[in-house]
């Protein structure tokens, strides 16, 4: 077995076999184990190794910090207590995309709805719908129903701005409320037919075991109370056959909701909101559309 080989100008250089390697290993390793004796881990070590006689081994007492001139009959090595660092290894396959979140819009002309009060219908609508969805996150399947496979959580907006008007006999839309002057709104039918503009909308959330929603599913026009409610128009957004989920929320899948109706004629307003009592409160505080002059 030879262990060097002769190089241009007299150097050696270092032909490891699986017998030298053990061996070389062998005699290193407890030179490394009293290496920090000279200097830190990081250093560079040098040592001989004798090309003659038998075994081969490392000439303890030429080791060093420092590069040494080897004796003749050994050649040089070099090492550290660490070791340098490999080089990188192959980059491992991509794994597969988190699951963003995902938002869809769609725009809706709406008329002919009727606009229900705590007294019934009391006008019907002409109006712009903005609706969203958005796509949060996985949930766990049996959010969306036994039969589900999967499941998302979502929230959706709806901004509607349009107008109204009166419907012939309605009741006012407040029903609890006393108007200037004492007049009782309790079932009080609106004075006339009026006209006026009305903006808001709400927020909701829901599960649906559909993963892509999709805005080109929504209507761009509608006529008269179709095809949902105006608390399910987020299914729009899903094809036929997804399975819905409500969560824990009480008022699901509203978690807030208000619009405010204005009657220019007469100066009135009356706010329908989550949080007033759907509006049937006092006329300071809710409103109404009643047909009677405060302006």
């Amino acid at each position: 077995m030879r262990a060097a080989t002769e190089l241009p100008h007299g150097g050696k250089a270092l032909i490891i076999t699986g017998v030298f390697a053990a061996v070389l290993a062998g005699v290193l390793a407890p030179l490394a184990s009293a290496a920090p004796s000279i200097a830190g881990p990081n250093t560079i070590y040098h040592g001989c190794v004798r090309t003659s006689g038998t075994p081969f081994r490392v000439l303890f007492d030429v080791y060093s910090a420092k590069a040494v001139t080897c004796p003749k009959g050994s050649f040089s090595i070099h090492w550290n207590q660490i070791g340098p660092q490999g080089p990188q290894g192959p980059q491992g396959p991509q794994g597969p995309p988190g699951p963003a979140q995902l938002t869809v819009t769609a725009v809706t002309s709406i008329s002919g709805r009727d606009d229900a009060g705590n007294g019934g219908n009391w006008a019907t609508d002409i109006l712009t719908r903005t609706a969203s969805v958005t796509r949060h996150g996985a949930a766990p399947s049996s959010d969306c129903g036994a039969s589900a496979a999967q499941c998302w959580f979502y929230t959706a907006t709806i901004s509607d701005a349009g107008t109204f008007r009166t419907d012939r006999g309605a009741e006012t839309p407040n029903q609890a409320c006393i108007e200037p002057g004492g007049t009782s709104c309790n079932g009080l039918t609106i004075s006339g037919i009026l006209s006026g503009n009305f903006a808001g909308g709400g927020t909701l959330e829901f599960y649906a075991d559909a993963g892509t929603p999709n805005g080109g599913l929504v209507p761009t026009s509608v006529s008269g109370d179709g095809p949902v409610s105006n608390a399910n128009w987020y299914q729009l957004f899903f094809p036929g056959g997804t399975s819905f989920g409500l969560t824990s929320n009480p008022n699901a899948p509203w978690t807030a909701w208000s619009w405010t109706y204005n009657a220019p004629s007469t100066c009135e307003n009356w706010t329908n909101a989550y949080n007033n009592g759907h509006g049937n409160g006092t006329y300071g505080q809710d409103g109404n559309i009643a047909g009677i002059n405060v302006c």
